[in-house]
């Protein structure tokens, strides 16, 4: 490409850039204070926007088919293809996260009756945004791939055989979707929420993350116990806030073997 066209793909990303600053300045300070998800859309969003922002300008300014070569000409498209797929699904699930960030953080302000209720959607809403990131990520792997005419090709062959890669894929992930879907189950159920205190192979703590595939326990002692999501649906376990958040707990002191004057019986003859 000549010096005029970088200078013009130049141009293009600077003003769709200074575009973004804008925007982020309005809902920083006019839009914020009518619209309270604007801080959280800003926060979640300081790289991800300008990264799309600076692919879209580029892609704006490319050069047209006839002012390059055909084989630079389909390098550069299919490169910019992709950046976009992938700048705008990181967009995409950071404007997601903000959406969410905003529900979390009023329902950590609960306290009382209602606390077991807001950690009970926490809980539920922590585990579907990580859904909803993964099937987003997987979609969007999907599209990039499909930009390659190698894999278009086969994309007749695998359609046709779908019904024994669904097989084998569900023989190879059956772990996976297991953890999943007993994840799933745990926070529907509402047999665990973030914040519960549990006792899990003989170990007390809280727990501090419910994920897809494992749930971390920080114990009293600040080491963290992580186990598999479906051991909690396979085995028992206790929780101590399930049905409220005080805890009841047993204190037994040692005994020194010596007994207060006052509340001892007197031997016979003492």
């Amino acid at each position: 490409m000549s010096v005029s066209q970088w200078i013009a793909i130049g141009i293009a990303v600077s003003v769709s850039m200074a575009l973004v600053f804008i925007l982020q300045w309005l809902l920083n300070h006019k839009l914020g204070k009518v619209w309270p998800m604007a801080r959280y859309v800003v926060a979640r969003s300081a790289i991800t926007a300008y990264t799309a922002a600076a692919v879209a300008g580029a892609n704006l300014a490319l050069p047209s088919r006839g002012d390059v070569a055909w084989s630079t000409f389909q390098t550069i498209d299919h490169a910019m293809t992709i950046l976009m797929i992938g700048t705008l699904t990181a967009l995409g699930i950071s404007l997601a996260y903000a959406a969410t960030d905003m529900v979390l953080e009023r329902l950590s302000a609960r306290n009382g009756d209602a606390d077991r209720r807001a950690r009970r959607l926490q809980t539920q809403v922590r585990l579907l945004r990580r859904v909803i990131t993964s099937v987003i990520v997987v979609l969007a792997i999907a599209s990039i791939l499909f930009t390659f005419p190698e894999v278009q090709a086969l994309g007749a062959g695998l359609l046709a055989s779908a019904g024994v890669i669904g097989i084998v894929a569900g023989v190879a992930a059956q772990s996976t979707l297991g953890n999943l879907f007993a994840g799933l189950q745990l926070a529907f159920s509402d047999a665990l929420r973030i914040g519960d205190v549990v006792v899990v192979e003989g170990e007390w703590g809280r727990v501090e993350e419910l994920s897809l595939v494992n749930v971390t326990i920080k114990i009293w002692d600040e080491r963290r116990l992580v186990v598999p999501v479906a051991n909690f649906t396979t085995t028992s376990f206790e929780n101590w806030t399930k049905a409220g958040t005080n805890i009841t707990a047993k204190v037994q002191l040692p005994s020194t073997g010596r007994c207060p004057s006052r509340t001892c019986a007197r031997r016979p003859g003492g």
